[in-house]
């Protein structure tokens, strides 16, 4: 992957190469090495390519930022970016990453209010409902 982004760097693709440093960056955060994902995604900030995105890039692009922000113990930033890549899951109808979103954000929260904790409750309830029969 790392070739891959390197080569398509060379070609100037922005797109491609943001793609790929939200991939690698994931994979990053999946193996524990959130400072090696900030780097990554670090490369991108910034720049004006989110718009330019796949939509599953975008989300995970927000889930990530939320993760290394949770770690960093940024949680307003965390509910920020959760809340953002919940409402481009909710958009496109990718169940997948509503429940990453949700089950993040609830898990995150020190002392949610009543409101917001049921108002997460019914949006996961709904995810999960919605998944029934297809995992």
């Amino acid at each position: 992957m790392e070739r891959r982004a390197a080569v398509v760097q060379d070609a100037g693709d922005i797109v491609v190469i943001a793609t790929a440093r939200i991939d690698e960056a994931t994979r990053a955060i999946a193996a524990g090495d959130v400072e090696r994902a900030r780097l990554l995604l670090g490369e991108i900030d910034g720049t004006k390519v989110d718009s330019r995105l796949p939509t599953l890039s975008r989300i995970d692009w927000r889930l990530n930022r939320a993760w290394i922000s949770m770690q960093a113990g940024a949680y307003a930033l965390a509910v920020r970016d959760f809340s953002s890549a919940l409402d481009l899951a909710q958009e496109t109808d990718n169940v997948d990453r509503q429940l990453i979103a949700l089950t993040a954000r609830f898990s995150e929260r020190r002392s949610p209010t009543a409101d917001s904790s049921a108002a997460e409750q019914h949006a996961l309830s709904k995810a999960l409902r919605s998944r029934r029969g297809g995992w």
